[in-house]
């Protein structure tokens, strides 16, 4: 009861004459936030958060650093409609979707959605995308508009570029095309644009070789041989990247993809991830970790 009695004296604080509640201003306002969370609240929010930014680089989208960050996990069984469960559905969706852990960030995400209107919406969007495959693989994207609006318009420059990020927030067309594109995707995620493009290609190569799956048009056997020269050639210079090197533990994984080494972009790549990482690592050294979060959320969404 004396929860329930503060939460509504933090509305009454936050509410304006029309009844709206502003975004928390200070450091203080989310102190007082927090305290006034149902436990239960506090406890999903803070294992939500602490998958996107320790488990991946959602922090450096927060830090203003990428353009866009998602955590990927399988959706709850208990979130799927009853008539895909028969005797012979997926084994893996069968044992996969009742881990706990993707059972309990789904639940975190749908507390983050009853406050983030407190902390976002002008330049920090957090979205929710469905792929409704076998799987039902899902994200969490969370998007710097300020640092994604650039990329967009060089997509479709005959488009706005905020007509183009607002299809990106709603099921559009031009949303489902975006998640399907590695290169596009590879670009926004901050992995470079010849690193994005590098990955498209090697792709299309193992489609066309069949390595990613069933294929109707088989190439020849001498069309076969030039692609597999191809993502040889490709596989040379094509490395894994990370962000840091130290063994020791780390308070995040940072960002990890494959990479170029011999190009120029990348080398650039790695100086910024490297301040990135150690950036993030030294604003979670002290304070407490939920309060960290949503003050990183609260100032980026400012910079639009």
């Amino acid at each position: 009861m004396r929860r329930l009695i503060q939460y509504l004296v933090l509305v009454l604080l936050f509410s304006g004459c029309n009844g709206k509640p502003p975004v928390p201003s200070t450091r203080k306002d989310i102190e007082q936030f927090i305290s006034t969370l149902p436990s239960h609240d506090r406890l999903l929010l803070e294992d939500f958060f602490r998958c996107l930014i320790q488990n991946d680089s959602v922090g450096y989208v927060l830090l203003g650093g990428k353009p866009m960050g998602f955590y990927s996990y399988i959706k709850p069984k208990s979130l799927l409609p009853d008539f895909l469960f028969d005797p012979v559905y997926s084994l893996d969706l069968f044992f996969e979707g009742f881990l706990p852990d993707y059972a309990r960030f789904q639940k975190g995400f749908d507390v983050w959605k009853k406050y983030e209107h407190l902390f976002c919406g002008n330049n920090i969007f957090f979205d929710l995308v469905e792929q409704n495959h076998e799987l039902h693989y899902m994200k969490v994207s969370v998007i710097n508009k300020r640092l994604m609006l650039p990329l967009l318009s060089r997509i479709k420059n005959s488009q706005n570029e905020e007509e183009l990020f607002n299809d990106l927030l709603k099921g559009s067309p031009f949303k489902e095309q975006f998640y399907l594109k590695d290169d596009l995707l590879g670009i926004c995620l901050g992995y470079g644009e010849k690193n994005a493009q590098l990955f498209q290609m090697r792709a299309s190569i193992f489609t066309s070789l069949g390595r990613l799956g069933f294929t109707l048009e088989k190439p020849s056997l001498e069309r076969q041989h030039r692609l597999k020269k191809e993502a040889e050639a490709i596989g040379k210079v094509f490395k894994g990247f990370k962000d840091h090197q130290s063994k020791r533990f780390l308070f995040h994984r940072g960002i990890s993809f494959v990479a170029d080494h011999s190009s120029s972009e990348t080398a650039l790549l790695y100086d910024k991830y490297r301040k990135l990482h150690k950036m993030l690592t030294q604003k979670y050294s002290s304070g407490d970790f939920l309060e960290n979060t949503l003050e990183l959320i609260l100032l980026e969404d400012r910079k639009l």
